[in-house]
């Protein structure tokens, strides 16, 4: 039986990611291993935080790749960064929880 080569790169390695906020927006930005790939419209955000909707997302257009399962599909490499803007109630709100779903595939 041949040796297959494991890789041992995990979800949290392949997509690192770090989130900022000020008043007005939220930023999520992926660092994206080589060899790695998000889908555009794949990325996804919510939040149950009272007095809190987040607005539509703002991300770049991405680069179009055939891909195996979905066809012809934006996708991004390297690095990419959302801004979500972040309307709020007159009271504001000091925290936000913000949650974030996204898909990626390796090459």
């Amino acid at each position: 039986m041949p040796l297959q080569e494991i890789d041992a790169t995990t979800v949290e390695q392949a997509f690192a990611y770090e989130v900022s906020a000020d008043d007005e927006a939220i930023t999520v930005r992926w660092d994206i291993e080589d060899g790695y790939y998000l889908y555009r419209d794949r990325i996804r955000f919510s939040t149950e935080t009272p007095g809190v909707e987040l607005g539509e997302p703002v991300l770049p257009p991405g680069i179009i790749k055939d891909d195996e399962f979905f066809g012809k599909i934006a996708i991004y490499r390297n690095r990419v960064t959302a801004t979500i803007p972040i309307p709020r109630e007159p009271e504001g709100t000091d925290n936000i929880v913000l949650r974030a779903l996204s898909q990626g595939c390796a090459d």
